[in-house]
């Protein structure tokens, strides 16, 4: 565990005890996470009253651990996995060793992702879109001009051969606005084990998460209002924060850019055993001048750049002030969650920001798309915080004026190598581009995903996602949207990894309502 990570000794102080002879509660690796070591170190509560006896700690390949591999006593809060796991999703539960008899104490079962190679640090970050716990990532895509600009969002479910169709359509919250704008995990907000589905939208006012379970996501989701009658534009932005308190819980991070005539805000709500509680800590403009920052016009899990256990957050200012630069923030987890305060500013016009392990170390990697920059800056993260000189990827030899750059995202290990990889798509030139991980970072030649549709103005590459493993085969997955501008109707691709990258021809997912300008596919996870 990385140095000033919570110990076995503060374990138990980091959520309310059960009653006495129930389970344990796990605490890290974090539900649906990606862990940085085959040897991960586990975490978790006793509950009240628990003797000395120890807890059995079950490993499986799958939820229900009818496929065990390895069974081992643990004593105290923590423990190292004493076994190398294979890669891929591994489920884990706890029972005191006094509850060992079958049927008894068993705490919910959680789950992780495992790379090809273990790190150098031993940490965890990231979450799996997983609402039905079943090991297979899912994908949501998002409409948010459908239905006269109230929205759409569509979650796919996936099996062993790939997406589930026709797709579960989420009903439409009242009064809703740009609904489907922002969609993506948002992590394990109620420590159920299961992952959670967050939607948002550029005009609602609201962030709605849709909790997981055996069957998929509830129909009603718990509904995070903005702060004030006009919304500011509360919910542009939005993602899961990781666990930036070290509680087991899932946080979330909600951007509202037009708070205070546009200087900005964003707002981090904690998970807990019911779901996100509490009043937020609101972030405002670190800047704090009256220009038009536009602070929180994107926010984003940081992963865990310095690598000390703790979830971390990134924040842009799409207009940026003094000096225009547009900086990224990073607020850096800790035991009482993030100060208020950022640890890092990463001058970089930011355009979007998103997070990946491109060189294999352990800590996150902070990713930036340059607005009107034609190019993606990789800030490498370490025990001191990311860096502030970044790796350019830039592909200035293709004829893309104005767009490339306008998206990115971690795209996770989509070639097998141990090493994640960085996925980039413009608003023209129906183009993407897969820079692959290495031990330097990136490799600065890309490769090219072309346009699969035919239209020239199809915008194939205005937002990218990685989709993590959909089809369980070993190979992260990744998705491309094209949502159309010009009376077109909307797509997103699915794109399947493979030792080679991405294969080719994808798989197509076409707007379920056959609607011209809905920008089906404008948001996607």
């Amino acid at each position: 565990m990385a140095e000033g990570a919570p110990t076995a000794d503060d374990a138990g102080e980091v959520g309310e005890a059960g009653p006495v002879g129930s389970a344990p509660r796990l605490i890290a690796p974090l539900s649906t996470s990606t862990v940085t070591s085959r040897t991960p170190t586990l975490r978790w509560a006793l509950p009240a009253g628990a003797g000395t006896e120890g807890v059995i700690v079950d490993l499986c390949q799958d939820r229900a651990c009818s496929r065990m591999l390895t069974s081992f006593t643990a004593t105290g809060t923590s423990a190292k996995v004493p076994t190398t796991l294979p890669s891929g999703v591994v489920f884990w539960r706890l029972r005191t060793v006094a509850q060992s008899a079958p049927g008894g104490g068993f705490s919910p079962t959680w789950q992780f992702t495992v790379g090809r190679r273990s790190a150098p640090v031993d940490t965890s970050w990231g979450s799996t879109l997983d609402v039905n716990g079943d090991g297979l990532a899912d994908v949501v895509v998002g409409a948010d001009a459908a239905n006269d600009y109230a929205g759409a969002a569509y979650l796919y479910l996936s099996g062993a051969s790939g997406l589930r169709t026709p797709p579960q359509v989420l009903p439409l919250p009242p009064k809703a606005s740009n609904f489907g704008g922002v969609v993506g995990s948002a992590g394990d907000v109620d420590g159920d084990g299961f992952g959670d589905l967050l939607v948002a939208g550029g005009t609602a006012g609201a962030a709605y998460v849709y909790l997981g379970g055996p069957s998929g996501i509830s129909v009603t989701p718990q509904t995070i209002a903005g702060p004030s009658a006009d919304g500011f534009l509360f919910g542009s932005s939005a993602a899961s924060a990781g666990d930036v308190d070290g509680d087991g819980y899932g946080d979330l991070i909600v951007g509202a850019y037009s708070h205070d005539s546009y200087s900005g805000a964003a707002y981090l709500y904690r998970g807990g055993p019911g779901g996100l509680t509490g009043s937020p800590l609101v972030l405002l403009d670190p800047d704090m001048t009256p220009e038009q920052d536009e602070f929180g016009a994107t926010v984003a899990s940081a992963g865990d750049v310095n690598g000390d256990g703790y979830g971390d957050l990134a924040i842009s200012s799409f207009i940026g002030s003094p000096d225009m630069s547009g900086p990224v923030y990073v607020y850096l987890g800790g035991p009482s969650g993030p100060s208020t305060a950022p640890s890092d500013r990463l001058d970089v016009t930011a355009f979007h920001v998103s997070v990946a392990d491109t060189n294999g170390d352990g800590y996150a990697d902070v990713l930036a798309s340059e607005d009107g920059g034609h190019a993606i800056d990789v800030f490498l993260g370490g025990p001191s915080g990311p860096t502030t000189t970044p790796q350019v990827l830039d592909v200035g030899g293709i004829p893309m004026t104005g767009s490339y750059g306008a998206s990115v995202a971690g795209a996770g290990d989509v070639d097998g190598d141990g090493f994640e990889d960085v996925l980039a798509g413009g608003y023209t030139g129906n183009v993407a581009f897969l820079f692959r991980g290495g031990a330097s970072g990136p490799d600065p030649t890309p490769l090219t995903l072309a346009d699969p549709g035919s239209s020239p103005n199809d915008t194939f590459g205005l937002a990218v996602a990685g989709a993590w493993d959909v089809d369980g085969d070993g190979f992260d997955d990744v998705l491309v949207g094209a949502p159309g501008m010009t009376l077109q109707v909307g797509r997103a691709y699915l794109f399947f990894g493979s030792p080679s990258g991405p294969r080719t021809p994808p798989t197509v997912l076409q707007d379920p309502a056959n609607g011209q300008l809905d920008l089906f596919g404008d948001a996607l996870q």
